[in-house]
């Protein structure tokens, strides 16, 4: 082989690997940890709601092709209250949220803010309020209390800085 092809087939070859680097890094799964209150289960014994969270974990890693994983921690593993094991919403989140929304409704439905709370305010029916999640965001006293399933889910939307207006 003349030493202009061996060249070309070396410069080729690095190329081929400094181009396959940064796809083998882009194709880190994004891990999402699940902490949960219950006991571990180990096969078939233990409590259900850890299986079905293990379940969960091998189904979401099996459908996303291995792109996304969960990991899951019983028995408070993760530390904390059970209230603090929701995990922090971040940017990318919010932002497949309102590509959801937007490529299912119009852009008319897409919200500014998108933010987590711990819980939705509900009435004993199941029906959400949105006209007293406006009332607690403003500050302002939610009539009907006592028709609400779970009127502490208003603390969560109450005080908030980015929920004032700019």
């Amino acid at each position: 082989m003349s030493t202009l092809i061996r060249r070309v087939v070396v410069v080729a070859a690095l190329a081929a690997v400094a181009l396959a680097a940064p796809a083998t890094l882009a194709q880190q799964p994004r891990v999402l940890k699940i902490s949960h209150q219950f006991p571990a289960s180990t096969g078939a014994d233990g409590d259900f709601r850890d299986q079905l969270a293990r379940k969960f974990a091998a189904d979401v890693e099996k459908r996303t092709n291995g792109s996304l994983k969960v990991e899951v921690y019983p028995a408070m593993q993760l530390g904390g209250q059970p209230r603090d094991l929701v995990q922090q919403l971040d940017d990318a989140l919010a932002n497949a949220i309102k590509k959801r929304i937007r490529d299912n409704t119009t852009t008319r439905h897409v919200p500014a803010k998108v933010l987590q709370v711990a819980d939705i305010p509900r009435t004993k029916s199941g029906k959400i309020v949105e006209l007293a999640v406006r009332e607690a965001v403003h500050g302002r006293a939610v009539k009907n209390l006592e028709a609400l399933a779970n009127p502490e889910a208003l603390d969560g939307f109450r005080g908030r800085a980015e929920l004032q207006a700019d």
